[in-house]
């Protein structure tokens, strides 16, 4: 008959499997060893199974179990906590019904790609921009917006490159005579491909980030932006 002492000790193992089943669901997507979408259903099993594993410890603590076992359960509590963590962070960047994967800070005329189609898969996200998009944009980030400045276009398209190169985007496209350049960024653990498109005129700059897959980015493409949007401006404030 097993003992409360070995139910507890196999709960602490249990969640030790499910911890490590979080990098091993994001880098098997990463490295192509499976599709992301199983790599996210892996991701979802660790993440039920460790709140499932948080809810039973918890309720075994209260009822004060003996010291050995109360260890047991607050290691196993502990191991089952950085999924949770974990996915409270990348919610962070989600507001309930509104699933958005295309930014712009243009929304009435959103810059073009003009090479990203020859990247992207036939199941890839579409790369029109429409009024949906702008609403949803608008509920989540009204204060994402054009760049004005003093600043010429080629001094804007100048500015734009480095400040793109610093944040280490993969630039595969370039037409400097139109202010126009596209990249790609790639992200760390699922390997999700984001395509960017800068677009700069004389006393304005505008920049378009959008997922290839996912309806919803969970705030990746628009935390991009904001920090483009910082560096580039603290870039040319002097």
């Amino acid at each position: 008959m097993m003992t409360t002492k070995t139910f507890a000790v196999q709960l602490k193992h249990i969640a030790l499997f499910l911890l490590l089943l979080l990098p091993i669901s994001a880098l098997g997507s990463r490295f192509q060893l499976w599709p992301y979408t199983v790599g996210l259903l892996i991701f979802a099993a660790a993440l039920v199974g460790s709140l499932l594993i948080e809810v039973i410890c918890t309720f075994w603590l209260i009822n004060k179990p003996k010291a050995d076992v109360r260890r047991v359960l607050r290691l196993a509590s502990l191991l089952a906590l950085p999924p949770l963590i974990l996915t409270a962070a990348l919610m962070r960047g989600y507001t309930s019904g509104t699933m958005l994967h295309d930014i712009s800070t243009d929304l009435s005329s959103p810059p073009q790609f003009i090479a990203a189609q020859g990247l992207r898969a036939e199941t890839s996200n579409t790369l029109e921009h429409t009024s949906n998009k702008s609403q949803a944009q608008n509920k989540l980030y009204p204060h994402i917006k054009s760049i004005n400045n003093a600043l010429s276009q080629h001094e804007n398209y100048t500015a734009a490159l480095n400040i793109a190169e610093e944040m280490d985007w993969s630039i595969h496209f370039k037409k400097p005579e139109q202010g126009h350049f596209e990249a790609v960024e790639t992200t760390l653990w699922f390997g999700f491909k984001d395509d960017i498109v800068i677009r700069a005129r004389n006393n304005q700059l505008d920049i378009r980030s959008i997922s290839r897959v996912g309806k919803s980015d969970l705030g990746a493409n628009a935390g991009r932006i904001e920090e483009f949007i910082k560096n580039f401006s603290s870039a040319t404030s002097h």
